[in-house]
């Protein structure tokens, strides 16, 4: 029986290379795409759902919202006064990093919000007084949101 054998400096050069393969080569792409998938989530704009006819949250191709806001941090807003049929507004919320807002105009409604998911929306009847509407924003410092708010009868 023949044996072969590499010289030692091959074998312990063969087994350096791939032991650094091994350690190194799954560190940077890791690193590289947790960073760049947080850095690229943005809040989608629920206006693009609203005039989706194969949304789930389709209002109209034509509706004009109230208040169409993107912004980051808590933050109040003043909006004229609307029509005196409209009774209501209806808000559609997204933010980024996924966290918890309220939303109040004289009452409030509050929840979780996500980059691109519209299911915490809701209603808030217009308060009596004249102008302007007082819309107050509440989600964390450094939160991203992209804000909607459409008038109802």
């Amino acid at each position: 029986m023949i044996r072969l054998a590499a010289p030692p400096i091959v074998a312990a050069l063969l087994a350096v290379g791939l032991t650094g393969c091994t350690n190194f080569a799954p560190a940077p792409s890791n690193s590289f795409a947790s960073s760049s998938s947080s850095s690229a989530t943005k809040p989608r704009d629920p206006l693009l759902e609203i005039h989706n006819e194969d949304s789930d949250f389709y209002v109209s191709k034509t509706v004009e919202p109230a208040l169409h806001k993107k912004g980051t941090g808590p933050v109040s807003l003043d909006v004229p006064r609307l029509a005196p049929s409209i009774s209501q507004l209806k808000f559609f919320i997204t933010c980024a990093p996924a966290s918890n807002f309220t939303i109040t105009l004289s009452k409030f409604y509050s929840g979780p919000c996500s980059p691109s998911d519209l299911t915490s929306s809701g209603s808030i009847p217009l308060p009596s007084s004249k102008d302007p509407l007082n819309v107050t924003i509440d989600v964390p410092k450094g939160v991203q949101y992209w804000l909607v708010a459409i008038p109802i009868e």
